[in-house]
């Protein structure tokens, strides 16, 4: 059993979105789950995310062995400033019944419960900073880059937009746009930059 921390993107420009997600990994089934430490996040803007470990619970093979993966956290980070972030270990308290060989116990749910400790380990985030103001161009190879790492992200459709209108390449920006419209389309906010300010 353990708890990994992961980041949608071990790289990102100061003021974009990355997702982060905590998930445990139990092989035994789980009766209960207590946070212990959840770290604060110097450096990084976060909501948290909606996350349901039933119903997005998942099994996975790892080196061989099963698990039942059950996402525990889920957080939208922005960074706000450039340089290297480091996210600490997030840490719980697990609840399982533990495992005996009594085939009657089994049968019965006998058999004691056992508290364990988990903490996932440090998490790095390389934020690079923004390109200059006044250079679309710089902007849209950024933009696509981002885009080839998550395809249908409306912040960088939305900043790959703008800049190909700032160099006046307005077929390849209305092609943009209606990506971008496509993929904000139940948003509930209305951007006027590819990042927070």
């Amino acid at each position: 059993m353990f708890l990994q921390a992961k980041l949608g993107a071990p790289s990102v420009f100061s003021g974009q979105p990355v997702r982060l997600d905590v998930t445990l990994y139990a092989a035994a089934p789980v009766n209960g789950f207590t946070w212990t430490d959840v770290p604060s996040l110097p450096g990084l803007w976060a909501e948290d995310l909606p996350v349901d470990p039933g119903a997005d619970r998942r099994v996975v093979t790892m080196n061989g062995r099963q698990y039942n993966a059950y996402p525990v956290a889920r957080k939208l980070v922005v960074p706000t400033r450039a340089g290297s972030l480091v996210i600490q270990p997030f840490s719980a308290q697990i609840q399982m019944r533990r495992a005996t060989h009594d085939p009657f116990a089994s049968f019965f749910s006998l058999g004691g419960l056992v508290n364990i400790v988990r903490r996932t380990g440090p998490v790095k985030l390389d934020v690079k900073p923004l390109p200059e103001a006044g250079r679309p161009a710089e902007a849209e190879t950024v933009y696509w880059d981002d885009l080839r790492r998550n395809p249908g992200n409306g912040w960088a459709l939305y900043g790959a937009w703008q800049a190909l209108l700032a160099q006046g390449k307005r077929d390849e920006a209305a092609v943009v746009e209606r990506r971008f419209r496509k993929a904000w389309e139940r948003a509930d906010v209305t951007l006027t930059a590819s990042r927070f300010k």
